[in-house]
Order: C-alpha cells, then sequence, then structure tokens
C-alpha cells in the first residue's frame, strides 16, 4: 500500500505540467512608421484559420492615441469583434466587426479596416505587426488536482506509520 502512495505521488509531480500560455502584442503604425497603438490578446482565442471572429471581451490590453484622443482597456467595446487571420505565423488582424474601442458617448471611436483604421473620424492607412509579448507557465486543473491527491495520499501514509 506504501509503494502504491508512493508511485501516485511520483505520477502526480511528473505530470503536474505547467501550460504555456502566450499573449501576442498586434502594433498598429500608420504610413508613416509611426506606432498609433497596440492592443493585445492570449493566443488560445485563435484557432488556426483564415478569417476568425474574436470578441473584444477577450482583449487583454489596448493603448491608442492619436491627435489628442487616447484610448485603454476600458474603452474596448466587448459586445463588438475583430477579425483575425491565424492561418499564418505570426497571426494578424484583418478587420473589424463592429467598434474596438470608444468613450462613454460613443463620439470618439477605433474602427478597423483592411488596410487602415479609423480614429475619431480620421481614417489612417498603415499596417499590423504582431509580437509575443508574455509567454508564460499557467497550471492547468487536472495536474494540480492530481498533485493534490498525490500529497493527499502521501499525507495518509504517514499518519499511518
Amino acid at each position: 500500500m506504501k509503494k502504491t502512495r508512493w508511485v501516485i505521488l511520483l505520477l502526480s509531480v511528473f505530470f503536474a505540467n505547467p501550460a504555456l500560455a502566450t499573449l501576442l502584442e498586434y502594433t498598429y503604425t500608420d504610413s508613416s512608421s509611426v506606432e498609433i497603438g497596440s492592443l493585445i490578446l492570449d493566443d488560445s482565442f485563435l484557432d488556426g484559420t483564415s478569417s476568425q471572429t474574436v470578441s473584444n471581451a477577450n482583449i487583454y490590453d489596448l493603448n491608442f492615441s492619436y491627435n489628442g484622443i487616447s484610448f485603454d482597456i476600458s474603452d474596448v467595446v466587448g459586445f463588438d469583434n475583430t477579425i483575425f487571420d491565424s492561418s499564418i505565423s505570426p497571426s494578424t488582424i484583418v478587420n473589424g466587426d463592429g467598434y474596438l474601442a470608444a468613450n462613454s458617448s460613443f463620439t470618439e471611436t477605433i474602427l478597423i479596416f483592411p488596410g487602415a483604421i479609423d480614429i475619431g473620424g480620421d481614417l489612417i492607412p498603415g499596417s499590423w505587426s504582431t509580437s509575443v509579448y508574455i509567454s508564460s507557465a499557467v497550471p492547468e486543473p487536472a495536474s494540480l488536482a492530481l498533485l493534490a491527491i498525490g500529497i493527499v495520499s502521501f499525507s495518509f501514509s504517514r499518519k499511518r506509520a
């Protein structure tokens, strides 16, 4: 019985490997190579297709500034979407499906178009670039449960001895 508990403990430690979560930063630069802003998205929302709609509610962070108009994560319009092409590496933003961000009265907004974005009514030609922003270890619930079972099993064997 003791041997079984040790095996369970060793297996739980061996299989308790974290998954990697990768955040992708999409940066928009205008045709003069001036950075206008960026948004960050967890790549787990991308499925490898060329025209995938992702809810803006999944955006991790957002910062845009142009002609005195600024937007941050609190301005993201969560009920609209952004269209990504994740069939290529790195993935890129293709188009918008509604607003990306807006102030509370929707008088100043960001809209995404192929090859341009609209900020506060100004159409800004440019392009998106993608980079890996953060890659971090995230423990998986099943692995943590297996580790907990191993530790509990080990503690019961110590109490009986």
